[in-house]
């Protein structure tokens, strides 16, 4: 996690029983691929991987679906970039 993160964040997220390890952010990349190596993991970059794009565009797709004439002709979507 970028150590610009608010700690109160963090705490949250070890709350749930994960290890979070704190680092720069222009570190942040090659300490999670070095993991991911390490461990053996499969990495799925949260905004640089088609499929995922593909999967979040589903996701709207599916809500607009599930709420036929409960909407006008606007939908609005929320991007959270940190």
């Amino acid at each position: 996690m970028p150590d610009t993160v608010a700690k109160s964040r963090s705490d949250i997220i070890e709350g749930y029983g994960t290890q979070v390890q704190r680092t720069t952010t222009p570190n942040l990349d090659n300490l999670v691929l070095s993991i991911v190596k390490e461990k053996n993991y499969h990495y799925l970059h949260p905004f640089d991987d088609l499929h995922l794009i593909r999967g979040y565009g589903s996701i709207g797709l599916e809500i607009l679906q599930d709420l036929p004439g409960k909407m006008n002709d606007s939908c609005f979507l929320v991007f959270l970039i940190y």
